[in-house]
């Protein structure tokens, strides 16, 4: 799957963290450099094994959007407050 965010044309690979829980790292097609990690790990949170956390603060403002629309993720099912951001927990639609 193949998305665009922020001028790069991108490749989505889905990944683990340690703990288990999925990850998506967003790399560029031509170099298969990373361009971002679109979600961060949120260990001491209850979430089903098919949901994600979404990072959209700091280099990922709009990666919301980007992975809803292109139909990796739902959209936000909640929210998770973290310090000073709303971490959106959205279901994960590809493997």
């Amino acid at each position: 799957m193949e998305v665009r965010f922020n001028d790069f044309d991108c490749y989505i690979q889905i990944e683990e963290y340690i703990n288990n829980r999925k990850a998506i790292v967003l790399r560029e097609i031509e170099t298969n450099d990373d361009v971002a990690v679109a979600s961060v790990n949120l260990p001491n949170v209850n979430m089903d094994e098919d949901e994600i956390a979404i990072k959209t603060y700091s280099e990922n403002v709009g990666m919301l959007n980007v992975l809803v629309d292109a139909g990796v993720i739902s959209p936000p099912i909640r929210y998770h407050q973290l310090k000073h951001v709303n971490i959106p927990i959205c279901k994960l639609l590809i493997k």
